[in-house]
């Protein structure tokens, strides 16, 4: 009994820790700092929810999350390392409490501080996709301080999938957008994105043989693949970005593109390109991976309706025209405050 009782003390001692710096990101990023800098408002003419800039309110999700991996990882490498404590505390305990503690104070944060407040959908979506990244990010945590040699070969392996999810989709979509027979971008490319990672992995075969190190599951090479390029990436964007004055949130389709059906046959590339190592090096866990797929297409099917809800078509914006609002077709959100039109690229003089 004693032991459960500091268990469950553990446990929620160190919900409240990631809780905090989960809160205090969304606190300035939403009500202390200059949202209009922080989410480009008006950049390139762009309003707060249409399809280009309301991803960036929902890829802070992301971005906390690498925070986390890497203080809560840090936080239990040093704890391990000088002995305070021989036994972590369950990673999905750790998940639930921290997701409970968060969801009522961070809705209403979202849905009623700053100006322009969330609509209530997009404030829903953003709790989904932090407490998806959340998920992702504490389960990366465990698996390094529990498995710290493993670990960094399963990160040199989810090296391979990157480009796979972050290149091939957006590089895809830009050829789209630019023409048809920008072939470079909707084939080439992709078939060197593909390649190159079929060949990555081929060579980490040969050292995991050399070496005589046993193979990682299937599943946490998608996962480390999933890890690096859906929320360390994203962070490392969001530190990089300093245009002369604030760090600013990316936009999602710098990394996942807006077309469901695009981001569809990235996992599918990246699911064929695990399949074709598990043969290679005979690791047959393949049904973990398919479940693991499936949600994923779930997520990103749901980020698009989403999406598609709150910013309704592309064509129906408010435009940012002679320092005023311009009305065309019928956005569904209201007029934007007067003064974010073109803010941030009069900042950046352009």
């Amino acid at each position: 009994m004693e032991r459960m009782k500091k268990n469950n003390l553990t446990n929620i001692s160190h919900s409240s820790s990631i809780s905090v710096v989960v809160f205090v990101f969304y606190y300035l990023w939403f009500v202390f700092l200059d949202r209009r800098l922080i989410f480009l408002y008006g950049h390139m003419h762009h309003t707060p929810f249409d399809v280009f800039t309301a991803s960036r309110h929902w890829m802070t999700g992301f971005v906390v999350s690498g925070v986390i991996l890497i203080l809560y990882t840090g936080a239990n490498l040093f704890i391990r390392k000088f002995g305070y404590s021989s036994q972590l505390p369950d990673w999905k305990i750790v998940w639930k409490y921290s997701c409970l503690i968060l969801i009522l104070p961070l809705l209403a944060l979202l849905i009623f501080t700053g100006k322009p407040p969330m609509p209530v959908l997009l404030s829903l979506w953003i709790l989904v996709v932090l407490f998806t990244g959340l998920r992702l990010a504490l389960y990366a945590s465990n698996f390094i301080v529990t498995n710290f040699r493993p670990a960094i070969w399963l990160f040199f392996d989810g090296l391979a999938l990157m480009p796979a999810f972050t290149v091939l989709a957006p590089s895809v979509a830009y050829g789209l957008r630019r023409s048809l027979s920008q072939g470079i971008y909707i084939i080439i490319l992709p078939l060197v994105v593909i390649g190159l990672g079929l060949f990555w992995f081929w060579i980490l075969t040969l050292l995991f043989k050399r070496f005589k190190h046993p193979y990682p599951s299937l599943t946490d090479v998608f996962l480390s693949g999933l890890t690096m390029s859906y929320i360390l990436l994203p962070l490392v964007h969001y530190v990089g970005s300093r245009p002369g004055y604030v760090r600013y949130i990316t936009n999602s389709e710098n990394f996942i593109p807006n077309s469901f059906w695009l981001q569809f046959v990235a996992l599918l590339v990246a699911t064929g390109m695990v399949c074709i190592v598990g043969r290679w090096r005979k690791v047959v866990d393949f049904i973990p991976v398919k479940t693991l797929v499936f949600s994923l297409i779930v997520f990103f099917l749901v980020s698009s309706l989403v999406t598609g809800i709150v910013t309704g078509k592309e064509t129906d914006i408010w435009l940012c025209q002679d320092d005023e609002w311009v009305k065309q077709g019928n956005p569904p959100y209201e007029k934007p405050f007067q003064e974010e039109c073109g803010i941030v690229d009069k900042a950046m003089g352009m």
